[in-house]
């Protein structure tokens, strides 16, 4: 009889299935079975505090590039009005500053100020006078304990005082914010005034830069 006819034609003959072994997976895998509970937490615990730093690292990079000066807004108005900045070391000209009376000029900062500069002074009368062309103008200065005032005039009219003495060091402070002006030439000055009755420190009027709305 044919061997062949004692089987079922349906009938499949089983293969051995070959598997692909691979040396270094297995030490691979010995050696993460190795490794202490413990310090495969601690890896994933310092992963984890790499993504805090990295989040906020980012989330400071933000709220930086939106409160940078070149791009102060104001809502007066009811709209949102773009305003050119004014460095402090911007020569006088048709829109700058100019110094009389004794002023000290403060490089190399890097705590806030516009391209790390500002311009102070302590003598009585000392004063800084900022011609523009706009709608409205805002002055900013380094505050500290030693900030002193500054008397405000706006194309010859008094505004009273502006405060440059706070608590601690404070770049990029407001010390003074117009109201609405007529659209045109303005003039704008700040006078060294005498430091307030009972003050211990010189009394510095220290102007980091301003703003303008055109």
């Amino acid at each position: 009889m044919d061997v062949s006819d004692s089987m079922s034609p349906s009938a499949t003959v089983a293969r051995p299935r070959m598997r692909l072994q691979l040396p270094f997976a297995a030490a691979v895998r010995r050696r993460a079975s190795d490794v202490p509970e413990w310090f495969r937490g601690l890896a994933v615990l310092a992963g984890l505090l790499a993504f805090v730093v990295a989040y906020v690292v980012y989330l400071e990079r933000m709220s930086s590039d939106a409160t940078a000066p070149a791009s102060a807004v104001s809502s007066s108005g009811g709209g949102s009005l773009a305003y050119r900045s004014i460095d402090d070391a911007q020569s006088a000209g048709s829109t700058g500053f100019q110094f009389v009376g004794g002023w000290q000029r403060v490089v190399g900062e890097h705590d806030g100020r516009l391209h790390g500069t500002s311009t102070r002074s302590f003598r009585i009368g000392a004063t800084a006078t900022l011609v523009f062309v706009g709608r409205s103008v805002r002055v900013y200065g380094v505050g500290g304990p030693n900030g002193g005032t500054a008397a405000i005039t706006l194309d010859g009219r008094s505004y009273g005082t502006a405060s440059f003495a706070t608590p601690r060091k404070q770049a990029r402070l407001v010390v003074f914010d117009s109201p609405p002006l007529a659209p045109g030439t303005h003039r704008l000055s700040l006078i060294v005034a005498p430091p307030a009755a009972g003050s211990v420190g010189r009394g510095y009027v220290n102007i980091d830069g301003a703003a303008y709305q055109p």
